[in-house]
């Protein structure tokens, strides 16, 4: 079986979660903002096709909103995954560490007492 790396669990969590709160959040808000400012500059620039600039104005800001929101949320999970594997390293090596000093330690008392049972 394929071992997952902290780090990309933590991007993938990171991504799907924020388009999770995209969705429940914040898509109606860009949707309506996007749309009232793409029927203004429609009125302006195009008398007849204000509709379908206003249209594709809702369209690319959603596409922009939501890949910002989902790349942002994605890089934090990826931080927050690459911090975790480092402070998991950290320990696993201070423990290797604790180890090998415990077992000099134990070398040097049974030295110790084979010296004080020899004489």
């Amino acid at each position: 079986m394929k071992k997952v790396s902290i780090t990309k669990l933590g991007f993938y969590f990171g991504g799907i979660t924020a388009l999770i709160i995209y969705l429940l959040v914040w898509l109606l808000p860009v949707a309506y903002f996007a749309g009232a400012l793409g029927s203004k500059f429609g009125k302006y620039l195009f008398a007849d096709f204000h509709v379908l600039i206003a249209g594709i104005f809702v369209l690319a800001g959603i596409v922009v909103s939501g890949s910002l929101f989902c790349t942002l949320g994605g890089i934090f999970g990826w931080f927050c995954g690459t911090v975790i594997d480092s402070i998991k390293k950290d320990k696993g090596y201070s423990q290797a560490y604790t180890s090998n000093i415990q077992r000099s330690q134990n070398e040097i008392v049974g030295t110790f007492h084979a010296a004080q049972r020899h004489n």
